[in-house]
């Protein structure tokens, strides 16, 4: 399977629609958008329509929670029932395979507006290991890319394809859209593939 990856968009449409059409030129399978679609709302409708027409699944951020859960009713009123519609889709994770999708690091607790917040300390991928069973677990949220197994982070330029072993378990930190960024998780070939969209391909 052939994953493409979308990290905190927020709201940058131009980077996102540069992202869809990469990725679909690219293949893949199935588009999955690991959270913080939300900025300010200016430009909202439009990464909501654009994500809604590709279709993209996907996980809450943290900027996304308030409209995705206990929403009140002058937002509801503010955004209107279809971009509603769409954040009540989201999911505090995904899986698929054995891959564990989310917007933070993957032992928080998404239904937790503290944990999707809070961010930091050198234990945490270790106590993703320890507390989740997946072989790759994705997220976004930090805006950079970076890959790390339970012996520690993985030498990688970040710019191009890096093998994965079979054998290992990883957390995979994915770029951010809104900086450029998305990728491929390709889970036949054992590929983490960095796209940079920035370059006008």
């Amino acid at each position: 399977m052939r994953y493409g990856l979308l990290a905190d968009i927020h709201e940058d449409v131009e980077f996102l629609r540069a992202g869809l059409d990469r990725l679909e030129r690219e293949g893949v399978d199935r588009l999955i958008m690991l959270g913080d679609v939300f900025e300010h709302g200016r430009c909202l409708a439009e990464t909501v329509a654009a994500l809604m027409a590709a279709p993209v699944v996907g996980v809450w951020g943290n900027h996304d929670f308030g409209l995705c859960r206990e929403t009140h009713d002058e937002v509801r009123q503010r955004f209107g029932p279809a971009i509603m519609a769409y954040f009540a889709s989201l999911r505090p994770w995904l899986e698929f395979e054995d891959c564990l999708f989310t917007h933070v690091e993957p032992w928080r607790d998404a239904e937790n507006l503290l944990d999707l917040w809070t961010s930091g300390a050198e234990e945490l991928p270790v106590r993703s290991f320890s507390e989740r069973s997946h072989r790759l677990m994705i997220h976004g949220h930090h805006h950079r890319w970076k890959v790390l197994t339970p012996d520690g982070r993985v030498a990688w330029d970040c710019f191009h394809p890096l093998k994965l072993d079979p054998d290992r378990r990883y957390v995979i930190e994915v770029g951010a859209v809104c900086d450029g960024r998305c990728g491929i998780l390709d889970t036949g070939a054992n590929l983490l593939i960095p796209l940079d969209l920035r370059d006008g391909d």
